[in-house]
């Protein structure tokens, strides 16, 4: 089986890490940042495609991926499930909780706009969402783990 991929605007990968500035003393320190992932692999062509696309923020069902890999989405979801050993659809889901809980954390971002980042259709279904894979609402979890002074500490 031959699956062609198709020519995708870029934009750079989301990165989880955020450059954070420790004081010490009188300087400041920034830890070594990470090497760009578009230039890492994880040594999957289908896998880098789709992690590129989930990166993207334009890509957060299995049709829409399956289409810009040119493939169907039995295949994609087949070839996914081969590479890792969950579903896509399980793995759409990861990315999007796991990016939600980054920018609630690390911005001031409003729940309506991270929803739209985050491929929602709306702010009531990213809360369900989000509600349903925290138990906490997106306001609550924000109180409970953004650092009082985080626009000082993360720098985008």
């Amino acid at each position: 089986m031959k699956i062609k991929i198709k020519h995708i605007d870029w934009q750079p990968f989301y990165v989880p890490v955020v450059r954070k500035k420790v004081i010490k003393g009188m300087r400041v320190v920034e830890p070594p940042t990470a090497k760009d992932p578009l230039e890492q692999s994880c040594g999957c062509v289908i896998m880098d495609a789709v992690l590129k696309l989930l990166a993207t923020g334009k890509y957060f069902s299995v049709n829409k991926i399956s289409y810009a890999i040119g493939c169907t989405p039995t295949e994609i979801s087949s070839a996914v499930g081969l590479a890792i050993g969950m579903p896509l659809t399980d793995l759409i889901d990861a990315y999007r909780l796991k990016r939600t809980c980054e920018l609630l954390c690390y911005t001031d971002i409003t729940g309506a706009d991270i929803a739209k980042l985050c491929g929602f259709a709306n702010y009531n279904s990213f809360s369900k969402f989000f509600v349903r894979e925290t138990r906490y609402t997106p306001f609550a979890y924000r109180r409970r783990h953004q650092p009082a002074d985080f626009k000082f500490i993360y720098e985008w």
